[in-house]
Protein backbone atom coordinates (compact mmCIF):
# COMPACT_ATOMS: atom_id res chain seq x y z
CA UNK A 1 0.00 0.00 0.00
CA UNK A 2 2.64 2.49 0.65
CA UNK A 3 2.31 3.50 4.04
CA UNK A 4 5.02 4.95 5.54
CA UNK A 5 5.87 3.86 9.21
CA UNK A 6 8.84 5.14 11.12
CA UNK A 7 9.78 5.95 14.54
CA UNK A 8 9.21 9.86 16.36
CA UNK A 9 11.40 11.87 18.88
CA UNK A 10 9.64 14.52 20.98
CA UNK A 11 11.07 16.44 24.22
CA UNK A 12 8.88 15.53 27.37
CA UNK A 13 10.25 16.87 30.30
CA UNK A 14 7.97 14.45 32.19
CA UNK A 15 9.35 11.27 30.38
CA UNK A 16 12.75 10.58 31.45
CA UNK A 17 15.67 12.28 32.88
CA UNK A 18 16.60 13.13 29.23
CA UNK A 19 13.70 14.83 28.57
CA UNK A 20 13.18 12.96 24.95
CA UNK A 21 10.73 10.10 24.29
CA UNK A 22 9.95 7.82 21.26
CA UNK A 23 7.19 6.62 20.05
CA UNK A 24 6.08 4.79 16.67
CA UNK A 25 4.50 6.45 13.63
CA UNK A 26 2.76 4.74 10.75
CA UNK A 27 -0.57 5.66 8.51
CA UNK A 28 -4.11 3.85 8.81
CA UNK A 29 -7.02 4.00 7.22
CA UNK A 30 -10.40 4.42 9.39
CA UNK A 31 -12.72 1.94 9.56
CA UNK A 32 -15.45 4.10 12.13
CA UNK A 33 -15.68 6.68 14.32
CA UNK A 34 -17.30 6.45 17.89
CA UNK A 35 -19.65 9.66 17.76
CA UNK A 36 -21.73 9.02 20.63
CA UNK A 37 -22.74 6.82 23.86
CA UNK A 38 -25.32 4.86 20.66
CA UNK A 39 -22.18 3.21 19.30
CA UNK A 40 -22.21 -0.21 19.20
CA UNK A 41 -18.73 -0.98 20.60
CA UNK A 42 -19.37 1.08 23.97
CA UNK A 43 -22.99 1.00 24.37
CA UNK A 44 -23.74 -2.26 26.13
CA UNK A 45 -20.36 -1.83 27.86
CA UNK A 46 -21.17 1.11 30.42
CA UNK A 47 -20.65 4.41 28.39
CA UNK A 48 -17.57 6.34 28.71
CA UNK A 49 -16.97 9.57 27.37
CA UNK A 50 -13.00 9.12 26.94
CA UNK A 51 -14.11 6.86 23.63
CA UNK A 52 -16.35 9.54 21.89
CA UNK A 53 -14.46 11.11 19.13
CA UNK A 54 -11.81 7.63 18.72
CA UNK A 55 -11.88 5.96 15.74
CA UNK A 56 -11.12 2.00 14.52
CA UNK A 57 -8.21 1.70 12.18
CA UNK A 58 -6.59 -0.74 10.21
CA UNK A 59 -2.61 -0.28 9.42
CA UNK A 60 -0.50 -1.60 6.45
CA UNK A 61 -0.03 -5.35 5.99
CA UNK A 62 -2.04 -5.59 9.26
CA UNK A 63 -4.84 -8.44 7.91
CA UNK A 64 -4.57 -10.56 11.55
CA UNK A 65 -7.89 -9.14 12.95
CA UNK A 66 -10.83 -10.66 10.72
CA UNK A 67 -13.42 -9.44 12.71
CA UNK A 68 -13.65 -5.33 12.08
CA UNK A 69 -14.70 -5.02 15.07
CA UNK A 70 -12.22 -6.19 17.29
CA UNK A 71 -10.03 -3.58 14.80
CA UNK A 72 -7.92 -1.31 17.76
CA UNK A 73 -9.06 2.17 18.64
CA UNK A 74 -6.79 5.58 18.08
CA UNK A 75 -7.83 8.84 20.40
CA UNK A 76 -7.62 12.40 18.91
CA UNK A 77 -4.04 13.80 19.74
CA UNK A 78 -5.26 16.70 21.44
CA UNK A 79 -8.65 15.58 23.26
CA UNK A 80 -9.39 19.44 23.71
CA UNK A 81 -9.43 20.03 19.83
CA UNK A 82 -11.05 17.41 18.10
CA UNK A 83 -10.80 17.15 13.73
CA UNK A 84 -13.00 14.32 13.27
CA UNK A 85 -12.04 11.88 10.76
CA UNK A 86 -14.33 10.09 7.93
CA UNK A 87 -14.57 6.49 6.97
CA UNK A 88 -12.13 5.27 4.14
CA UNK A 89 -9.76 8.34 5.50
CA UNK A 90 -6.20 7.95 5.77
CA UNK A 91 -4.61 9.22 9.14
CA UNK A 92 -1.27 9.16 11.07
CA UNK A 93 -1.43 6.95 13.58
CA UNK A 94 0.87 7.10 17.04
CA UNK A 95 2.04 4.20 19.75
CA UNK A 96 2.60 5.84 22.77
CA UNK A 97 2.06 2.79 24.99
CA UNK A 98 1.59 -1.33 23.94
CA UNK A 99 -2.24 -1.05 22.43
CA UNK A 100 -2.55 2.71 22.94
CA UNK A 101 -2.69 4.75 19.81
CA UNK A 102 -3.19 8.35 19.25
CA UNK A 103 -4.52 9.80 15.62
CA UNK A 104 -3.57 12.84 14.10
CA UNK A 105 -5.32 13.54 10.13
CA UNK A 106 -3.76 14.13 7.05
CA UNK A 107 -5.45 17.08 4.89
CA UNK A 108 -4.37 15.60 1.67
CA UNK A 109 -7.59 16.32 -0.85
CA UNK A 110 -7.82 19.09 -3.19
CA UNK A 111 -11.22 20.17 -1.26
CA UNK A 112 -11.40 20.19 2.20
CA UNK A 113 -14.46 18.33 2.06
CA UNK A 114 -13.49 15.32 0.44
CA UNK A 115 -10.23 14.00 2.14
CA UNK A 116 -9.78 9.85 0.97
CA UNK A 117 -11.24 7.52 -1.85
CA UNK A 118 -14.68 6.36 -0.76
CA UNK A 119 -13.27 2.59 -1.63
CA UNK A 120 -9.98 2.57 0.16
CA UNK A 121 -10.35 0.08 2.34
CA UNK A 122 -11.39 -2.47 -0.52
CA UNK A 123 -8.53 -1.54 -2.29
CA UNK A 124 -6.03 -1.42 0.38
CA UNK A 125 -6.84 -4.57 1.73
CA UNK A 126 -8.07 -7.02 0.11
CA UNK A 127 -9.93 -9.21 2.08
CA UNK A 128 -12.20 -6.52 2.89
CA UNK A 129 -12.91 -6.00 -0.71
CA UNK A 130 -16.44 -6.65 -1.48
CA UNK A 131 -17.13 -8.04 -5.13
CA UNK A 132 -17.43 -4.73 -7.63
CA UNK A 133 -14.54 -6.05 -9.95
CA UNK A 134 -10.50 -5.90 -10.43
CA UNK A 135 -10.07 -3.08 -8.38
CA UNK A 136 -7.29 -0.53 -8.90
CA UNK A 137 -3.88 -0.13 -7.23
CA UNK A 138 -4.17 1.28 -4.04
CA UNK A 139 -1.45 4.12 -5.05
CA UNK A 140 -3.10 4.92 -8.39
CA UNK A 141 -6.50 5.61 -6.45
CA UNK A 142 -5.32 7.43 -3.44
CA UNK A 143 -3.23 9.95 -6.11
CA UNK A 144 -6.68 11.12 -7.64
CA UNK A 145 -8.24 11.88 -4.11
CA UNK A 146 -11.43 12.13 -5.96
CA UNK A 147 -15.19 10.37 -4.58
CA UNK A 148 -16.70 8.00 -6.83
CA UNK A 149 -19.91 6.73 -7.47
CA UNK A 150 -20.12 3.11 -6.37
CA UNK A 151 -23.55 0.63 -6.29
CA UNK A 152 -21.72 -1.46 -4.14
CA UNK A 153 -23.28 -1.98 -1.15
CA UNK A 154 -20.76 -3.32 1.66
CA UNK A 155 -20.43 -1.37 4.60
CA UNK A 156 -16.95 -0.22 4.27
CA UNK A 157 -17.88 1.65 0.88
CA UNK A 158 -18.54 5.67 1.21
CA UNK A 159 -17.65 8.15 4.41
CA UNK A 160 -19.56 7.13 7.20
CA UNK A 161 -23.22 6.50 7.56
CA UNK A 162 -24.61 9.75 6.14
CA UNK A 163 -21.19 12.25 5.50
CA UNK A 164 -22.16 13.70 1.41
CA UNK A 165 -19.29 14.61 -0.67
CA UNK A 166 -20.03 18.24 -1.47
CA UNK A 167 -18.95 19.76 -5.07
CA UNK A 168 -16.31 22.65 -4.73
CA UNK A 169 -15.78 23.40 -1.32
CA UNK A 170 -12.22 25.05 -1.54
CA UNK A 171 -9.21 25.46 0.66
CA UNK A 172 -8.38 29.03 1.60
CA UNK A 173 -5.93 31.51 -0.17
CA UNK A 174 -2.61 31.84 2.40
CA UNK A 175 -0.50 34.73 3.25
CA UNK A 176 2.58 34.99 4.63
CA UNK A 177 2.23 34.20 8.25
CA UNK A 178 -1.36 33.13 8.16
CA UNK A 179 -2.82 30.39 10.73
CA UNK A 180 -5.85 29.30 9.45
CA UNK A 181 -8.96 26.65 10.89
CA UNK A 182 -10.65 25.14 8.38
CA UNK A 183 -12.92 22.42 8.75
CA UNK A 184 -14.61 20.28 5.74
CA UNK A 185 -17.62 22.24 5.23
CA UNK A 186 -17.09 25.63 4.27
CA UNK A 187 -16.28 26.88 8.06
CA UNK A 188 -12.76 28.93 8.63
CA UNK A 189 -11.32 31.09 10.96
CA UNK A 190 -8.06 33.57 9.80
CA UNK A 191 -6.00 35.32 11.43
CA UNK A 192 -3.69 36.98 9.15
CA UNK A 193 -2.07 40.83 9.07
CA UNK A 194 -0.92 41.18 5.60
CA UNK A 195 -4.35 39.79 3.99
CA UNK A 196 -4.67 43.48 2.33
CA UNK A 197 -3.88 44.89 -1.19
CA UNK A 198 -0.89 46.99 0.32
CA UNK A 199 0.37 44.01 2.52
CA UNK A 200 0.99 45.84 5.29
CA UNK A 201 0.70 44.61 9.06
CA UNK A 202 -2.49 45.09 9.79
CA UNK A 203 -3.90 42.34 12.49
CA UNK A 204 -7.56 40.84 10.94
CA UNK A 205 -9.77 37.77 12.38
CA UNK A 206 -11.89 36.41 9.77
CA UNK A 207 -14.46 33.99 11.23
CA UNK A 208 -16.59 32.10 8.37
CA UNK A 209 -19.25 29.72 8.34
CA UNK A 210 -20.62 27.97 4.45
CA UNK A 211 -18.36 29.30 1.55
CA UNK A 212 -20.46 31.85 -0.96
CA UNK A 213 -22.39 30.25 -4.11
CA UNK A 214 -20.19 31.93 -6.46
CA UNK A 215 -16.87 30.45 -4.92
CA UNK A 216 -18.52 27.64 -5.65
CA UNK A 217 -18.39 28.09 -9.32
CA UNK A 218 -14.99 28.21 -9.27
CA UNK A 219 -12.51 25.54 -10.42
CA UNK A 220 -12.00 23.26 -7.37
CA UNK A 221 -8.33 23.56 -7.82
CA UNK A 222 -8.35 27.14 -7.18
CA UNK A 223 -7.89 28.66 -3.39
CA UNK A 224 -10.46 31.39 -2.38
CA UNK A 225 -10.98 34.37 -0.41
CA UNK A 226 -13.55 34.94 1.98
CA UNK A 227 -16.41 36.57 0.30
CA UNK A 228 -17.95 38.72 3.07
CA UNK A 229 -21.00 39.72 1.26
CA UNK A 230 -21.70 36.17 0.02
CA UNK A 231 -20.91 33.87 2.21
CA UNK A 232 -23.42 32.45 4.67
CA UNK A 233 -22.44 34.70 7.75
CA UNK A 234 -18.96 36.52 8.26
CA UNK A 235 -17.36 38.17 11.37
CA UNK A 236 -14.82 40.29 10.33
CA UNK A 237 -12.37 42.01 13.10
CA UNK A 238 -9.98 44.16 10.90
CA UNK A 239 -7.23 47.35 11.57
CA UNK A 240 -5.21 49.62 9.55
CA UNK A 241 -5.38 48.84 5.77
CA UNK A 242 -7.33 46.12 5.31
CA UNK A 243 -10.26 47.50 3.22
CA UNK A 244 -13.94 45.91 4.05
CA UNK A 245 -15.76 45.55 0.78
CA UNK A 246 -18.94 45.77 2.37
CA UNK A 247 -22.20 45.99 -0.19
CA UNK A 248 -25.73 46.77 1.61
CA UNK A 249 -27.93 44.90 0.04
CA UNK A 250 -31.66 47.18 1.01
CA UNK A 251 -33.35 49.05 -1.34
CA UNK A 252 -33.69 51.81 1.34
CA UNK A 253 -31.46 55.01 0.88
CA UNK A 254 -30.71 56.52 3.87
CA UNK A 255 -31.95 59.87 3.89
CA UNK A 256 -31.54 61.06 7.47
CA UNK A 257 -27.51 60.49 7.75
CA UNK A 258 -24.55 60.56 5.49
CA UNK A 259 -23.30 57.33 3.30
CA UNK A 260 -20.61 55.27 4.65
CA UNK A 261 -17.10 56.41 4.10
CA UNK A 262 -15.45 55.40 0.70
CA UNK A 263 -13.38 53.27 1.99
CA UNK A 264 -13.87 51.18 5.26
CA UNK A 265 -10.42 50.72 6.87
CA UNK A 266 -9.14 50.92 10.24
CA UNK A 267 -10.26 49.04 13.43
CA UNK A 268 -13.83 48.03 12.72
CA UNK A 269 -16.33 45.26 12.80
CA UNK A 270 -18.25 43.58 10.19
CA UNK A 271 -21.24 40.93 11.29
CA UNK A 272 -23.14 39.57 7.84
CA UNK A 273 -25.72 37.08 7.98
CA UNK A 274 -29.47 36.63 7.02
CA UNK A 275 -30.55 36.81 10.11
CA UNK A 276 -28.90 38.25 13.50
CA UNK A 277 -30.50 37.49 16.89
CA UNK A 278 -29.18 38.91 19.92
CA UNK A 279 -30.18 38.01 23.27
CA UNK A 280 -29.78 39.45 26.47
CA UNK A 281 -31.33 37.03 29.04
CA UNK A 282 -31.25 38.47 32.55
CA UNK A 283 -29.50 41.81 31.88
CA UNK A 284 -30.01 44.95 29.87
CA UNK A 285 -28.45 45.50 26.68
CA UNK A 286 -26.28 48.86 26.37
CA UNK A 287 -25.28 50.52 22.96
CA UNK A 288 -22.52 53.24 23.08
CA UNK A 289 -21.46 55.50 19.77
CA UNK A 290 -18.93 58.03 19.17
CA UNK A 291 -20.92 59.71 16.38
CA UNK A 292 -24.25 58.62 16.32
CA UNK A 293 -26.39 55.12 15.35
CA UNK A 294 -28.29 54.88 11.79
CA UNK A 295 -30.63 51.97 11.12
CA UNK A 296 -32.10 51.82 7.62
CA UNK A 297 -34.38 48.59 6.16
CA UNK A 298 -36.80 48.08 3.66
CA UNK A 299 -38.64 46.65 6.42
CA UNK A 300 -40.29 47.79 9.78
CA UNK A 301 -38.36 49.60 12.93
CA UNK A 302 -40.81 48.49 15.80
CA UNK A 303 -40.38 48.57 19.46
CA UNK A 304 -42.63 46.19 22.29
CA UNK A 305 -41.40 47.86 25.56
CA UNK A 306 -42.77 49.26 29.08
CA UNK A 307 -42.07 52.02 28.31
CA UNK A 308 -39.94 54.59 25.80
CA UNK A 309 -38.34 58.06 27.03
CA UNK A 310 -35.96 60.04 24.26
CA UNK A 311 -33.51 62.85 25.59
CA UNK A 312 -31.76 64.86 22.87
CA UNK A 313 -29.86 67.91 23.35
CA UNK A 314 -30.88 69.81 19.76
CA UNK A 315 -33.58 69.08 17.42
CA UNK A 316 -36.32 66.04 17.45
CA UNK A 317 -38.03 65.02 14.19
CA UNK A 318 -40.14 62.78 13.15
CA UNK A 319 -41.01 62.60 9.42
CA UNK A 320 -43.11 60.06 7.55
CA UNK A 321 -42.42 61.30 3.95
CA UNK A 322 -46.22 61.70 2.86
CA UNK A 323 -47.56 59.37 4.71
CA UNK A 324 -49.83 59.42 8.26
CA UNK A 325 -48.03 60.20 10.94
CA UNK A 326 -49.48 58.19 14.36
CA UNK A 327 -49.13 58.43 18.03
CA UNK A 328 -51.81 56.25 19.46
CA UNK A 329 -51.95 56.03 23.24
CA UNK A 330 -55.11 53.19 23.21
CA UNK A 331 -58.31 54.44 24.54
CA UNK A 332 -57.04 54.87 27.86
CA UNK A 333 -54.08 56.76 27.52
CA UNK A 334 -53.38 60.18 26.80
CA UNK A 335 -50.61 62.23 25.18
CA UNK A 336 -48.85 65.47 26.21
CA UNK A 337 -47.17 68.02 24.04
CA UNK A 338 -44.75 69.63 26.95
CA UNK A 339 -43.04 68.59 30.22
CA UNK A 340 -44.95 70.73 32.40
CA UNK A 341 -48.43 68.58 33.24
CA UNK A 342 -49.61 71.16 35.42
CA UNK A 343 -49.84 74.19 32.90
CA UNK A 344 -50.74 71.97 30.18
CA UNK A 345 -54.74 72.20 28.47
CA UNK A 346 -56.63 69.73 26.90
CA UNK A 347 -56.56 70.14 23.19
CA UNK A 348 -59.93 71.02 21.00
CA UNK A 349 -61.49 68.63 18.57
CA UNK A 350 -61.86 70.49 15.03
CA UNK A 351 -64.83 69.21 13.64
CA UNK A 352 -66.55 69.35 16.86
CA UNK A 353 -65.85 73.41 17.19
CA UNK A 354 -66.94 74.10 13.84
CA UNK A 355 -70.03 72.16 14.25
CA UNK A 356 -70.67 73.85 18.12
CA UNK A 357 -69.76 77.42 16.23
CA UNK A 358 -71.76 77.04 13.20
CA UNK A 359 -74.87 76.38 15.47
CA UNK A 360 -73.95 79.27 17.90
CA UNK A 361 -74.17 81.59 14.41
CA UNK A 362 -76.81 80.38 13.39
CA UNK A 363 -78.81 80.91 16.98
CA UNK A 364 -77.53 84.42 16.65
CA UNK A 365 -78.55 85.14 13.30
CA UNK A 366 -81.86 84.46 14.31
CA UNK A 367 -82.07 86.49 17.65
CA UNK A 368 -85.12 88.25 18.56
CA UNK A 369 -85.10 90.59 21.92
CA UNK A 370 -87.90 91.48 24.33
CA UNK A 371 -88.15 95.57 24.46
CA UNK A 372 -90.21 97.93 26.56
CA UNK A 373 -91.63 99.01 22.77
CA UNK A 374 -92.13 94.76 21.72
CA UNK A 375 -90.40 91.98 20.57
CA UNK A 376 -87.90 93.09 17.86
CA UNK A 377 -87.46 91.50 14.42
CA UNK A 378 -85.89 87.96 14.13
CA UNK A 379 -81.91 88.58 13.50
CA UNK A 380 -79.37 91.20 14.23
CA UNK A 381 -78.44 93.67 11.30
CA UNK A 382 -74.87 92.13 10.80
CA UNK A 383 -76.83 88.90 9.72
CA UNK A 384 -74.52 89.03 6.21
CA UNK A 385 -71.42 89.50 8.46
CA UNK A 386 -71.83 86.18 10.71
CA UNK A 387 -72.91 83.83 7.53
CA UNK A 388 -69.54 84.82 6.25
CA UNK A 389 -67.97 83.97 9.58
CA UNK A 390 -69.69 80.28 9.39
CA UNK A 391 -68.23 79.69 6.10
CA UNK A 392 -64.85 80.49 6.91
CA UNK A 393 -64.69 78.10 10.12
CA UNK A 394 -63.81 75.22 8.02
CA UNK A 395 -60.52 77.06 7.67
CA UNK A 396 -59.50 76.42 10.84
CA UNK A 397 -58.92 72.69 10.57
CA UNK A 398 -55.64 71.60 10.30
CA UNK A 399 -55.24 69.39 7.43
CA UNK A 400 -52.06 67.59 8.57
CA UNK A 401 -53.01 67.13 12.36
CA UNK A 402 -55.88 64.85 13.74
CA UNK A 403 -56.52 63.57 16.90
CA UNK A 404 -59.67 61.82 18.81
Amino acid sequence: MGFESGTVTVNNSLSNNSGRKTFNRKLGVVYDVILDESHELIKDSGFQSRFIGAIQFRTSGDETISDAKSLPLAYPMEMGFKDLPTRNETVEIYEFTKGYFGYRRLKQGISPNVNGVDNLIDVGFPSNKSETGKSKKYSEVQSTQISRTNTNKSNTIGYGKYYQPQEKIHNLKMYEGDTLIESSFGQSIRFSAYNNDKKTFAPTVIIRNNESSDNRKLDENLPVEEDINGDGSVIVMSSADYQLDFKSTTDTQPDSFPDLPSKLVGNQILLNSDRIILSSKTEEMRFYSKKGFAFASDGDLSFDVNSVEFFTKENFTFSAKDRILTFDSGDAGKIYLGSNTNDLEPMVKGNRLVFILAKLIEVMGQAQYATPAGVTAPGPTSVEKLQTLQRELNSCLSRKTFTV
